[in-house]
């Protein structure tokens, strides 16, 4: 559905990697309309970003971008400080959040991450279902910092979460 939705935008290809990086953090809802995605780019020039914020409809198949809004953005600490902290937090080589051997998800729905990390000969993709409740993982600490310093850096707010644990 990522790569549907990146077509439907007219993105960039990067899942066969990107000439010098480009990061994409989809912000996801199980029961909501409401996406988002944060862009990062360096165009061997300089950095650049980008926020969409998207209203969606799902098909049964697919979801269709029925609006969006996107805004440039530039980290209020400078590109250099901010890309230091990302890459601190391990966001080009986390694993998938189910490829945490003990963790276990019975989340039955809530808000999701989907990561793309694309470079010259390179390109990852991974995704954390509600990271904040599974703090007990470095792994997922390191997500939820993630999307805590798009929040603080670039004004991006999280996605709520409407459902609860189900066992």
């Amino acid at each position: 559905m990522t790569n549907d939705k990146a077509q439907q935008l007219q993105l960039d290809t990067i899942d066969r990697g990107y000439n010098n990086f480009q990061a994409r953090i989809w912000y996801e809802q199980s029961r909501g309309q409401k996406r988002k995605l944060v862009v990062i780019k360096d165009d061997a020039s300089d950095w650049k970003g980008w926020v969409y914020e998207l209203r969606v409809e799902w098909d049964g198949e697919k979801e269709h971008i029925l609006t969006k809004t996107v805004k440039e953005v530039v980290p209020k600490s400078g590109w250099n400080h901010f890309m230091k902290r990302l890459i601190d937090l391990r966001v080009t080589t986390l694993p998938d959040m189910y490829a945490i051997e003990e963790l276990v998800d019975n989340w039955k729905d809530g808000h999701s991450y989907s990561v793309e990390i694309a470079s010259k000969n390179q390109y990852r993709y991974y995704t954390y279902h509600v990271p904040e409740e599974f703090q007990q993982y470095e792994e997922t600490r390191d997500m939820s910092a993630i999307i805590d310093l798009l929040k603080e850096e670039l004004a991006v707010e999280r996605i709520d979460t409407y459902a609860r644990l189900v066992h």
